[in-house]
């Protein structure tokens, strides 16, 4: 499959992990069996954790990401044009990768409306 000529290649990947944190925010609560169980299924592991990371890392992001007893905290960083460093997104959870899926998620939806013409 081709990219399409209006995008690049770097915002292509964008959408695409946009597209893929957004369905993991579906609460499958009252659905049976859906292409959302597949997502969940590579996601929701340690391997998820380290495509979301390195898909972040890609995008301009610095993750950091922390445990303790009361559970997992991840955050995700943006170098700022100005200098600096501004927190775009986190999130706390007692499952590491819901965590990560979680501040991604939010940090993606924060610049994107960070970067829309006024």
């Amino acid at each position: 499959m081709s990219t399409p000529k209006w995008t690049s290649g770097l915002a292509h990947l964008r959408s695409l992990l946009t597209a893929a944190l957004g369905f993991l925010q579906v609460d499958q609560t009252n659905l049976s069996h859906t292409g959302l169980t597949a997502l969940h299924a590579w996601l929701d592991n340690w391997r998820g954790v380290g495509a979301i990371t390195d898909g972040m890392l890609r995008q301009g992001f610095e993750t950091d990401l922390t445990g303790g007893p009361d559970g997992w905290s991840a955050t995700f960083l943006k170098t700022r044009s100005i200098g600096g460093v501004e927190m775009v997104g986190s999130a706390h959870d007692n499952k590491a990768w819901k965590a990560v899926q979680l501040a991604a998620w939010k940090a993606l939806m924060k610049t994107a409306q960070d970067t829309k013409p006024s």
